[in-house]
């Protein structure tokens, strides 16, 4: 007996065993988590370091007496703990507000 198979049925099982299984999904971050106000929920752990080290990045305001300049965060010589941080929210509960640990 010749069995006959259709196109979507092959494809619909390629599909699966290309995907995995579901426990290789890789995990995010739970719902109402920020780091240092970044908020980073249902991020994954790349995703997050992003966001995190983008915010990071940013100029911020320095005034002296009657003048203001923008400088960026690695000018000053400070670096920040980013992969800490994600791991922490990683392994967060959900509505944690974490900090950021910055190394000058």
């Amino acid at each position: 007996m010749r069995m006959r198979l259709s196109l979507p049925l092959i494809a619909a099982v390629l599909a699966l065993a290309l995907a995995g299984p579901a426990s290789a999904q890789e995990a995010v971050i739970a719902d109402g988590v920020t780091i240092a106000g970044v908020p980073v929920a249902g991020l994954t752990e790349e995703q997050a370091q992003a966001a995190v080290q983008a915010e990071f990045n940013r100029s911020v305001l320095v005034q002296l007496r009657q003048r203001a300049f923008y400088v960026s965060p690695a000018t000053l010589g400070s670096r920040a703990r980013v992969f800490m941080a994600v791991q922490s929210a990683l392994a967060a509960p959900a509505d944690s507000a974490l900090p950021l640990e910055v190394v000058v």
